[in-house]
C-alpha cells in the first residue's frame, strides 16, 4: 500500500471510492461536497456525542446509513447531531450492518 501525504481533507479524498475516518475529532475532518458521487464513507470515530468526524454535507447526501448498532448510534455518534436538528435526518432512515451483511436490506 503506498501512502502519500496529503495538504488538505479536499485534494484526499477526491475522487477517492473509499473514504475512512477514524479520530477523536470534535469537528469534522472533511468537507461533504468534496466527496465523489457514491463515495463509501466509513466513519468510526464518532462515539461521544460531542465529537463529529462528519459534516452536515456528509450526512445530507448520504444515501444509506448504516450503523453497526442504530441504538448505540443514537446514543453516542455527534456525527448525526446537527443534521437530527435540521431535521434532514432521522434514525428512522438508519440500518443495522447485520441486517446489510445478512441481506436482509440493500
Amino acid at each position: 500500500l503506498a501512502v502519500m501525504p496529503m495538504n488538505s481533507a479536499a485534494a484526499t479524498v477526491d475522487a477517492m471510492p473509499v473514504v475512512i475516518t477514524a479520530t477523536s475529532s470534535s469537528k469534522p475532518v472533511l468537507d461533504g461536497n468534496d466527496l465523489a458521487r457514491g463515495t463509501l464513507v466509513c466513519a468510526t470515530g464518532s462515539n461521544w456525542p460531542q465529537k463529529a468526524e462528519l459534516d452536515l454535507a456528509t450526512v445530507r447526501r448520504a444515501e444509506l446509513v448504516v450503523c453497526d448498532s442504530v441504538a448505540a448510534c443514537e446514543l453516542e455518534a455527534g456525527d448525526f447531531r446537527q443534521a437530527l436538528e435540521q431535521r434532514v435526518f432521522s434514525w428512522k432512515q438508519a440500518m443495522e450492518l447485520s441486517d446489510v451483511i445478512a441481506g436482509r436490506v440493500t
